[in-house]
């Protein structure tokens, strides 16, 4: 293969987003028509519209002890990203929600990010079931990957959940 149609192979790549990475960890099926088929997305019906604002209203409960985290869930996904990078280059600590990072092919935003002086970050997914399930697992690995192929340096990863 050339390197020009190797590079075209590679700049025509969908990243892997947690949605995409969900619906192949589902079915994969499911993954290969979300990557490959037409983008239109149907409407969320009422049950998961309800799972949607309940997990933005977990996310906020979970955010109150940080009152002077900077939020970043209403940006796009690049500003978003330019956003948490100069953040973290900054070299100070603070809170970052909904931060976004790319890397190894990898697109994620954590729900919570504390991050120190040496910019090491503590990961927070916030969940909205009572447990721990593998999928979670999976979740936070991924967003692991993405951080660490875009050079920062996770410390620890947790998952909140609600208490049954």
């Amino acid at each position: 293969m050339s390197k020009k149609k190797a590079a075209t192979t590679a700049e025509s790549r969908v990243p892997i987003t947690k949605p995409l990475f969900e619906a192949g960890m589902q079915c994969a099926k499911r993954l290969y028509l979300e990557q490959n088929e037409a983008r239109s997305k149907p409407e969320l019906d009422d049950y998961h519209q309800e799972l949607l604002e309940l997990g933005t209203k977990l996310v906020e409960l979970a955010s109150q002890p940080f009152p002077k985290g900077i939020d970043l869930g209403k940006d796009d996904f690049d500003d978003a990203l330019k956003k948490t990078h100069a953040f973290l280059t900054m070299g100070k600590p603070g809170v970052l929600f909904h931060a976004a990072f790319r890397g190894g092919d990898v697109e994620v935003r954590v729900d919570i990010v504390l991050v120190s002086a040496k910019a090491e970050l503590d990961l927070f997914e916030v969940k909205a079931g009572t447990t721990v399930k593998p999928r979670h697992l999976q979740d936070i690995a991924l967003q692991i990957r993405a951080i660490e192929s875009s050079s920062f340096q996770g410390k620890s990863a947790s998952i909140l959940h609600l208490d049954p």
